[in-house]
């Protein structure tokens, strides 16, 4: 059995450390690192100079022709794969192969043709189904976490790395952290729109911005931290890498009141959702009691092994499908 993972963004990186920490790449590229036999295409600038025998290295204007409905091209991607997975609902590649389109997003408008619909939490995401006849298969989206408890020695920082924009409220954070004079460490790109909003905050004191950091710099800061701040203010379907991470590295989570998070965080167990300063500052308070086992144990639900085998369930669900 052979799969072809096909992003057709340009921007998403592919990279095994992704410089942004969004989209569909990332979560392509653990599938094709961890599973025999599956391939990455994708815009030979999103592998980010990391492309192994693995990735297939196309041009933008390879990709605008599977947009325009050209029919995929063997000189590229060979004719020997047995299904092609894909990230855009509005689409139907021209293959005779079996096709499955992942969602990623919520509320995403699904193309009635699209036969095979992948999510990783369909409660959550409420795609928009257009064709009843259109089955819905659910696999886990997971990240590599350790597979052993391991407890660490915890200081007393906050850390929070991730894609910092205007609904995650890092500026914010950072206020409060300075405020009531708490260390806090910031990591990860910032949407130019947001950047000076966010900067301003950051006085070197209490509060740090360590820029883009590697994934080793990372899990080392996250095994000493307190706790991570994750203020999203929209409704996301699954908890940010930033919060696996944390749990992951026995790290409790401070979120907000918003999407999935009431339901994934056990509140004075694994982490604590607020609305206000106030139980921002009692939160970081009660973090230094919270059991680090009961952190790593949440984190277990997003491990590896559980996207991979729920992953490659989903392809021999639909290859053996009866047509």
């Amino acid at each position: 059995m052979k799969i072809l993972l096909l992003e057709l963004s340009t921007s998403d990186s592919c990279a095994r450390l992704p410089s942004r920490y969004s989209g569909a790449g990332p979560t392509m590229r653990r599938l094709v690192e961890n599973i025999d036999n599956c391939y990455i295409a994708a815009e030979k600038s999103c592998f980010e100079n990391d492309a192994n025998d693995k990735c297939i290295l196309l041009h933008k204007e390879d990709i605008e022709n599977i947009r325009n409905n050209q029919p995929l091209n063997p000189y590229l991607f060979g004719n020997d794969y047995d299904i092609v997975v894909y990230a855009d609902p509005i689409l139907v590649l021209n293959t005779q192969k079996p096709q499955i389109c992942w969602a990623p997003g919520a509320y995403e408008k699904v193309h009635p043709e699209i036969k095979h619909l992948l999510v990783h939490n369909l409660k959550w995401q409420k795609p928009i189904v257009q064709n009843q006849n259109t089955k819905i298969h659910e696999f886990v989206l997971g990240i590599d976490i350790p597979k052993i408890f391991q407890e660490y020695q915890k200081s007393n920082y906050i850390f929070h790395c991730g894609n910092h924009y205007e609904l995650v409220h890092s500026d914010m954070a950072a206020n409060w952290c300075r405020n009531n004079k708490i260390k806090c460490l910031f990591a990860g790109p910032i949407d130019d729109s947001f950047r000076d909003k966010f900067l301003n905050e950051i006085d070197y004191e209490y509060t740090f911005y360590l820029n883009q950091i590697t994934e080793e710099e990372k899990i080392k800061i996250l095994k000493k931290a307190r706790c991570c701040i994750d203020l999203v203010t929209h409704e996301i379907n699954g908890p940010r890498l930033s919060c696996k991470q944390s749990w992951a590295y026995n790290t409790p989570v401070i979120s907000t009141n918003f999407g999935i998070m009431p339901e994934v965080i056990n509140r004075g167990k694994d982490g604590f959702i607020i609305t206000n300063e106030k139980e921002f500052l009692e939160a970081y308070h009660q973090s230094q009691y919270i059991n680090q086992k009961v952190c790593w144990d949440t984190s277990q639900a997003w491990s590896l092994d559980k996207m991979v085998d729920s992953f490659c369930k989903v392809i021999n669900e639909v290859l053996n499908q009866k047509d």
